[in-house]
């Protein structure tokens, strides 16, 4: 799945196929994968080194990754706390309140560091409070029932989705920006 998005993700990121360093961005697929090892480890692995060691192993990894080691952190406590919405719901807000942290102060400052030409860093941290958008995942994560839904062949409709999406997205974007 990761590997059929990954062209569609690079279009939209970038508007076709990059130089250097961004050819390695990868889509929330990866992520996805990255917080299943995270989580496998967490469930499966008895040596507590040889869980730490995985678990980082899919923290480094998911550095690449849309939502990097977030994503994968909040796949990791909503495992661990499968079941209680309480821990589930204060882990997310913590996490995510480090997320929303790191867009709005740390890129900035990471890209002033790698010499990415910005306009001014305020701005910067300014287009990335839509982050803080995560919150509103609460009120729907509360209600779900734990069941899957859709119908038998549901997934797919997303696996077609996502890229096709991204894709779409990525030509609009082209035609807006030229």
């Amino acid at each position: 799945f990761s590997l059929v998005s990954y062209y569609p993700f690079i279009y939209f990121e970038a508007g076709g196929m990059p130089n250097g360093f961004g050819l390695f961005k990868l889509n929330v697929g990866f992520d996805l994968l990255a917080g299943l090892l995270a989580l496998w480890a967490w469930n499966k692995l008895c040596n507590p080194l040889l869980r730490l060691l995985t678990m980082g192993g899919a923290f480094a990894l998911s550095i690449l990754a849309d939502w990097s080691i977030f994503g994968v952190g909040f796949i990791l406590l909503f495992g661990i706390f499968h079941g209680n919405f309480k821990k589930q719901a204060v882990s997310f807000s913590i996490w995510g309140g480090a997320m929303v942290l790191f867009c709005i102060f740390g890129l900035p400052l990471a890209k002033l560091f790698t010499g990415e030409t910005l306009c001014f860093p305020y701005q910067m941290a300014a287009t990335q409070l839509f982050q803080s958008g995560i919150f509103l995942a609460l009120p729907l994560l509360r209600y779900y029932s734990g069941e899957q839904g859709g119908r038998k062949y549901g997934k797919w409709v997303f696996y077609v989705f996502y890229p096709l999406h991204l894709f779409v997205l990525g030509a609009i974007k082209g035609l807006l920006l030229g």
